[in-house]
Parts: C-alpha cells; sequence; structure tokens
C-alpha cells in the first residue's frame, strides 16, 4: 500500500488540487490499478474526479495556444524514461540539433534553447533533480528552481503522463520495449530503445525510417540500430549505452553522415574515435566525456559545424580537451591545415 501511495503522489506531479481528489476517489474506491494503468484518462473521464476536470481544460487551451517554437520542445520531454535525470544542456543542445531552437535576429539558438528550458521550469513541467517529493507531499532536497542554474532535471510525472496522452502525430515519439510484435509498422520521428526491450530484429527492421530524427538509446547497444536507411536522422544518443565499441563508433559514421548531435557519454568501452569522425560535417555537438578517450583525432578541425564538445573523465582534463579542440576548429576556420 504504502509503494501504490508513493508511485501515486508521484504521478500527481505534486499538484495539490490533483492530489486530494485522487486521495478523496481512492478512499472510497481503493481501484488503484485502473487508476495506475490508466491514470489520464481516469483523470479526464470519471465523474467522481470532477473536481479536477477545469484542469484539463485549462491545460488543452495552453496546449492548442502554446507557441509554435515551445509546443515541440514540450512533446520532446517524452523522449525520456519517468524519473530519468536530463541534464539540461543536454536537452538544449538536443534542441537545437532537432532545429527546434534556432538563431534568431535577437539571440542565438543556444540562448533560445536556455530561454526555452527556463519557461518550462516556470511551467513546472521540469524540475530540479536535486529537490524532490516526499511521501507526505513535502519538497526536500537543496536543489535550486532557477532554469539557467538547474544542472539536471526531471519531468514532473504529472505532465509527462499528459503529454505521453497526446503526442502530436508530427512529432511522435515511439519506443521499442519488452517484446514488440514484429507485425506491428512502427513510424515516427524520435525512436526510444527502453532498457527492457529484448532487442528483435526483425522488430526492428519493421520500422520507417524515412522520417526518423533522433534515436536514443536506454538498452545495450546492437550492431543494426544504426542504419543507413536513416537518412535524415540528426540526434544520435547513447548515453550511459552498454556494450558500445569502437568498431560501431566506424559503423555509425559510416552509416550517419548527417549527424549533428552525438553522445558516447559514460560508454566505458570506447578508447578512441576514428579519423573518419571528420566525415560529420554537419556534427554541432559531441560529447565523449567519461570514455576511454584520452584525446581526438585530428580530423576534427573539418568539423566546421562543431559548437560544442565535452572530453575527458575530471573538469581539469575537460577543459585541455576542449580548448585543443576549440584552437584546432579556429585554426580550421581561419584556413589553417593540420
Amino acid at each position: 500500500m504504502i509503494k501504490q501511495s508513493k508511485l501515486m503522489l508521484n504521478k500527481c506531479g505534486g499538484l495539490p488540487k490533483v492530489i486530494v481528489a485522487i486521495g478523496r476517489f481512492l478512499a472510497k474506491s481503493l481501484n488503484w490499478e485502473a487508476m495506475n494503468t490508466n491514470f489520464i484518462h481516469q483523470l479526464e473521464n470519471n465523474p467522481e474526479l470532477a473536481s479536477i476536470h477545469s484542469l484539463f481544460s485549462w491545460l488543452d487551451s495552453y496546449f492548442h495556444n502554446c507557441p509554435d517554437e515551445l509546443k515541440p520542445c514540450i512533446f520532446y520531454l517524452s523522449i525520456f524514461p519517468r524519473h530519468h535525470g536530463i541534464r539540461r544542456r543536454r536537452l538544449v543542445r538536443r534542441w537545437i540539433a532537432e532545429g527546434y531552437s534556432r538563431d534568431t535576429d535577437g539571440n542565438l539558438a543556444e540562448v533560445n534553447g536556455e530561454n526555452y528550458f527556463s519557461r518550462l521550469v516556470n511551467l513546472s513541467m521540469l524540475t530540479d533533480a536535486e529537490r524532490g517529493v516526499n511521501a507526505a507531499g513535502e519538497v526536500t532536497g537543496t536543489g535550486t528552481s532557477t532554469g539557467r542554474k538547474m544542472a539536471m532535471c526531471n519531468v514532473n510525472d504529472f505532465f509527462r503522463e499528459y503529454i505521453v496522452s497526446r503526442r502530436m502525430e508530427e512529432n511522435h515519439v515511439f519506443a521499442l520495449e519488452g517484446r514488440c510484435s514484429q507485425t506491428t509498422r512502427r513510424t515516427g520521428r524520435h525512436l526510444v530503445i527502453d532498457q527492457s526491450w529484448d532487442g528483435d530484429e526483425n522488430v526492428f527492421n519493421r520500422i520507417e525510417f524515412s522520417r526518423l530524427r533522433s534515436v536514443t538509446v536506454f538498452g545495450p547497444w546492437k550492431p543494426f540500430l544504426a542504419s543507413d536507411k536513416m537518412r535524415v536522422l540528426r540526434v544520435l544518443d547513447l548515453e550511459g549505452t552498454e556494450g558500445l565499441t569502437d568498431y560501431d563508433i566506424k559503423n555509425i559514421v559510416k552509416r550517419l553522415p548527417r549527424l549533428k548531435f552525438l553522445s558516447l557519454r559514460k560508454c566505458k568501452n570506447i578508447f578512441r574515435l576514428p579519423k573518419s569522425l571528420g566525415r560529420l560535417r554537419q556534427l554541432q555537438t559531441l560529447d565523449v566525456r567519461h570514455t576511454a578517450v584520452a584525446r581526438l583525432p585530428t580530423t576534427v578541425v573539418k568539423l566546421q559545424k562543431l559548437q560544442y564538445v565535452r572530453a575527458g573523465n575530471t573538469p581539469a582534463v575537460s577543459h585541455v580537451a576542449l580548448l585543443a579542440v576549440t584552437l584546432s576548429a579556429l585554426r580550421c576556420l581561419a584556413g589553417s591545415r593540420i
């Protein structure tokens, strides 16, 4: 009962009105399973929860009138699993690679992305990962709630449930998890490989790759996950992926030449990046932090669109690596060759 209560409290996202309504409802029915599996549907349609129906009217109105530049950033949050800590910089750099945050007359894309992040924090859709909610509904931890200072965030559980229930077709996020049917044709812009997926290659080959813009892997790596049919793929996020090797990186570079964002962060079996890395002419973000990579190939100077690099295992090493790459990139842009 305590475990179920905590789960339900998390799903309420710390919203007092929702907590009270669900508490009263469950005190009468004790139908935890129905509430857990059909959370948003129950909240919207159950007449015994009429006290919070107006909340959904407001949410629907907000999303209908939401600024065009912010809406895809909101729906993008459903890529990340529940309670998964997300670094602010990771999210902003992904938005930039996707084209959701662009340069404008007044600001660079990165500044706009940081502004979008702060707006989502102000709307309580993103919360500080260093802060939490205990069983009494009290905020715990010492983290800041200021978007620009928030290094690590979580997606508010309530808003995540809402977002998942209303995924936009043009920004469709779909996941491979558990044991998937081989007969289902899967399509969308953002593919998530869940830790629970059984790795069936036949299921993977049923995916429609023509619209795929990002692949995010939370489970172990499979060589077939990098397909040359992913012709418009811009983001490959392999942070913490197990089983990835140097040989796999060569194949990734060969098959996915249009990447703008590549993260190998925390992939422990990556020791060296291939010289062919220079083929990724569109690459903007490269993250090899907390890998065994000690130096970057000289061909990195060919990456004239490279804006953001993270390398090394300590702040000092990361700073040196970043400085070296920045100087090389500047030489390249000035017309020098190494």
